[in-house]
Parts: structure tokens; sequence; C-alpha cells
């Protein structure tokens, strides 16, 4: 349900367009279908051929690629971490696998995988991670494939001026991110240096991953969170699943 409540608002939060300005090709799911779940999961496959490019008729610009324009890792004192301008290609591919929600309880339980996603961003990294000393500076590139990704969702309906609204309480994101080439350019003054450190970093990619996951899984959570509640927010449960 979040990633049809995501496209949608795409649509309507950003936008302001009413579902009578919603492409036919686009499917609003009815409350009372008894096979709700496969048919958001149709309206999500209809919806992805039209990412890439964009839709054009609703103003919604191409998502590939996505930009994100920040983005913080931190474990504390001892490594922090920032990502600014993130260019995110590739991320239209996903593939639903798995899409289970309870209207009645306010509850959804769903998996995706992305064959491949590339990033660009400008970073800036200081402190220890793992055995290495990082502190510098520059852009920054990465390779990410066969991600997997697990996300849970619970929340509650709230009565505002007569209508009710969802409001998301609680949001899990559990992913695996596979096995990824990073690059981050300008490390050291010195080139030879920065070829070296980006070549242990990547011989040692699943222990710094596994060492940061808790982290990313958090910025993760907090934007599928933030964009979730604005469209619960902004839309009655009505008007996001009609009768």
């Amino acid at each position: 349900m979040l990633v049809y409540l995501c496209l949608l608002s795409l649509i309507l939060c950003n936008f302001g367009i009413s579902s009578k300005g919603i492409p036919s090709y686009i499917t609003l799911c009815k409350r009372n279908d008894p096979e709700l779940d496969k048919c958001i999961l149709r309206a999500v496959e209809q919806i992805k051929p039209h990412l890439k490019k964009g839709i054009p008729e609703l103003g919604i610009p191409s998502l590939d690629p996505l930009v994100v324009p920040y983005a913080g890792v931190s474990t504390g004192p001892d490594f922090n971490a920032t990502f600014e301008n993130i260019e995110v290609y590739n991320v239209y591919e996903f593939d639903l696998k798995k899409f289970a929600v309870d209207l009645d309880k306010i509850e959804l339980d769903i998996e995706l995988s992305i064959p491949n996603l590339r990033t660009k961003s400008k970073y800036s990294v200081n402190g220890k991670i793992l055995f290495l000393e990082l502190k510098g500076s520059g852009p920054s590139e990465g390779n990410f494939t066969n991600i997997r990704a697990f996300v849970t969702g619970k929340g509650k309906k709230v009565e505002r001026q007569g209508k009710s609204y969802i409001e998301i309480n609680e949001v899990k994101v559990d992913a695996n991110y596979g096995k990824p080439v990073l690059m981050f350019s300008e490390l050291f003054e010195n080139k030879e240096v920065t070829e070296q450190t980006n070549k242990v970093i990547n011989d040692n990619i699943e222990s710094l991953i596994e060492e940061l996951k808790p982290v990313i899984n958090q910025v993760v959570t907090e934007v599928v969170q933030n964009l979730s509640s604005r469209v619960f927010s902004k839309f009655s449960f009505d008007e996001l699943f009609p009768m």
C-alpha cells in the first residue's frame, strides 16, 4: 500500500489534482474489493511504465533519476557522513513481490526488489568505520544489485472535521542491499591513496553495509513515513479508498 500511495501522492499531493484528472490507465482501488491486494498490485504495474519519462499531463517529472536532496548517516561521535543532491537511477524498475493489507486494523506487509540501482551524490565524511579513518568530501557513485526490501506499517483511524483519516504510528523497513560497489572521489589529496582506500572499502563492503545497515534502514524508514504521512494527512480514508 505504501508503494501504491507514494506513487499516488505524486499525482494528488504534489500537483493538487483530483481523481477525475488521473489518466485512465491508473486504477483507484475500492476498499470493499475482495481482491484489494491484487487491485493495488495491478495499479502499481499500470503506473510503472510511465515513471521513467514521467507523466507530463499531470506535471509529474521523470523518476529517472529520483532526486533526494539530503541524507545523513551517523553511528555516533566516531562516524558521520552526509550526502547531498542524491540522484537515484532505475528506481522505477522495482518489482513488488508480496503485498498484504488489512484496512480494518490499518496494517500492511510488503516485499519488493530492485534489480539494479545506480546513485550519484556529493558526499562529506568524517570518522572511523571498521578500521578506516576517513575524512573528505567530493563526488561519489554507487552501484547496487538485487536489493530486497521488507516494509511493515501500522496505523489507526482518527476523526477530523467529520471525516476519518489514517494516522501512521509505525513504519519499519528492513532491506538487503546486496553487494554494492561504491566510489568516493577526493577522499585524500593523494589520488593513489584515494584509489587504495576505495579498494579497501569495496573489498570489505559486506561488513561495512552490515555495520551501517541499522542507520541506513532508519533513514529509508523516515523517508517512507514522511511521504506516507503527507498522503494520509491530506486525503481522507474515503478519498483514498472509495466504496
